[in-house]
């Protein structure tokens, strides 16, 4: 699936101002009896005309920088006997003259 968001955002009563261009594609992919894979890669383009260290540009910028940006994930979702389920989760994001951020997760749940 392929998706693109705009976003046009500004901090009434002072003058922040940040504006989004959004493109993402996903997928998903069911893989018989082992489990479903799921990945996202998103490219992020921000305008933003004030100071960066403030709560404020964190929200607007929703944890990114200015400029191009890259944002992607891969989930592995697999049912293991007896109602225990497996989580293996990838995440990644990049920003210009930025190094790149590397998140991963795993996590098992039991049912019952």
């Amino acid at each position: 699936m392929l998706n693109y968001t705009y976003k046009d955002e500004s901090n009434t009563g002072d003058s922040e101002m940040a504006t989004t261009h959004d493109i993402s594609i996903e997928g998903r992919y069911n893989i018989l009896n082992k489990g479903n894979l799921h990945g996202k890669v998103n490219y992020v383009n921000i305008s933003y005309n004030d100071i960066l260290n403030t709560p404020v540009a964190y929200e607007m910028l929703q944890g990114l920088l200015p400029g191009h940006n890259g944002v992607w994930s891969v989930l592995f979702q697999r049912s293991i006997s007896g109602g225990v389920d497996l989580n293996l989760e990838y995440s990644g994001r990049v920003s210009e003259n930025q190094d790149v951020v590397h998140i991963g997760g795993i996590q098992v749940r039991w049912n019952f």
